[in-house]
């Protein structure tokens, strides 16, 4: 079996680890590649505040990982590419400025009971709340 991992980054120097490495397979993925247990598919990326965003598909997008309650301020300042964001079941609260200048932004995907700042989103951008 292919090892599966999240790579981190510093948004400082650069420097990458792998964290939650597991086998590949040992999980059941759901259409936004997040399995029950929090895990993110490979094929999906887990951006946090380190700075890390993959392309997935024709969208670009952002899986916010499972167990991350706050998404910090001005974490996505200026990320023109990023077009939707998924946040897991524990995000708690979006800070002023997260995405601003987040000019590609259509719609995030958050818990029904996630603060979200008046300030932390464009605006237009969609807002779709969702229970766990």
């Amino acid at each position: 079996m292919e090892e599966g991992y999240t790579l981190r980054e510093c948004i400082h120097c650069g420097d990458t680890y792998k964290t939650d490495i597991t086998a590949k397979g040992d999980h059941t993925y759901n259409n936004y590649g997040i399995c029950e247990c929090g895990r993110i598919s490979g094929e999906y990326y887990n951006y946090t505040a380190t700075g890390e965003w993959r392309q997935t598909g024709e969208t670009k997008t952002a899986v916010i990982s499972f167990y991350e309650t706050e998404i910090p301020v001005m974490a996505f300042y200026y990320n023109t590419d990023i077009e939707e964001v998924y946040c897991g079941a524990y995000m708690a609260t979006i800070c002023d400025y997260a995405f601003d200048g987040c000019t590609s932004l259509k719609t995030i995907y958050v818990p029904v009971a996630c603060n979200i700042s008046p300030t932390a989103l464009p605006q237009g951008v969609q807002v779709i709340r969702v229970e766990y």
